[in-house]
């Protein structure tokens, strides 16, 4: 090392820091390297470094899902007619992927949060020419893992897998056909119909792809009711969002 008394006097006098040491190294190879290969710095990267690091995504897509209404239970008051409701609605999600560097470039554990009101129509007309509609708003909590193929490329493809939970609030079918038994004399009509609340449990698989700091996903989910209430058949979400490195 050359000899420099400006800088031997700063190592004195300055906290012995990483940063202090980095930025000292830092003005010394800019005053003395002179060409490449004559001095190397080798300076702490903390990301690097740590045991787990994380980041964060919000964003914004469709779901595409169908429910099967149950045949007519007096206890529960639902729909003898069985209808099968389908059709696409907006969903909102916000999520952190979480990195262990030391461990691997590719795994990483993934928990994402959505919103999802869903409002469906009957895949066919039942009595006085009706059409049923359903409406379901879902909360799910998804966590698992995802493996990313390349690291270090632009366009990053993945898998993912893992456990999906939603909760489902405000179920309801209007103008369903339903029927009342009097003795015998069942008369049937159209009308409201509500659910109770439900906690669904299930898991989730699906693949996409990182370019910059927007991600697109594609998964499939399938979970069942705490009871045997509405039956959920196909259920998908296309999503983009916003990476916050």
């Amino acid at each position: 090392m050359h000899h420099d008394n400006t800088i031997a006097n700063r190592l004195w006098k300055m906290d012995l820091t990483s940063n202090d040491l980095t930025e000292l190294v830092r003005q010394y190879d800019e005053q003395y390297c002179t060409s490449a290969g004559e001095c190397v710095v080798f300076k702490y990267d903390k990301k690097k470094a740590s045991a787990v690091s994380r980041r964060f995504y919000v964003g914004a897509g469709v779901s595409y899902a169908s429910y099967a209404a149950p045949d007519y239970d007096a206890r529960r008051n639902s729909s003898f007619s069985g209808n099968t409701y389908s059709g696409i609605a907006p969903t909102f999600i916000a999520g952190a992927d979480f990195m262990f560097p030391r461990f691997s470039r590719f795994f990483m554990a993934q928990m994402e949060l959505s919103y999802t009101p869903h409002r469906y129509e009957a895949s066919k007309e039942m009595l006085e020419g009706g059409n049923p509609k359903m409406t379901v708003s879902e909360l799910a909590l998804r966590f698992g893992a995802s493996y990313a193929f390349c690291h270090d490329c632009r366009i990053r493809p993945y898998v993912k897998g893992g456990l999906h939970l939603a909760w489902n609030s405000g179920m309801k079918e209007k103008d369903a056909a339903f029927r009342y038994d009097y003795g015998g004399d069942v008369r049937q009509t159209t009308g409201d119909l509500k659910y109770d609340n439900e906690l669904r449990c299930g898991i989730y698989l699906g693949a996409g792809a990182d370019v910059g700091r927007i991600r697109i996903s594609a998964l499939w989910k399938k979970a069942k009711s705490s009871y045997d209430g509405l039956n959920e058949k196909n259920c998908g979400i296309l999503t983009i969002a916003y990476l916050f490195m």
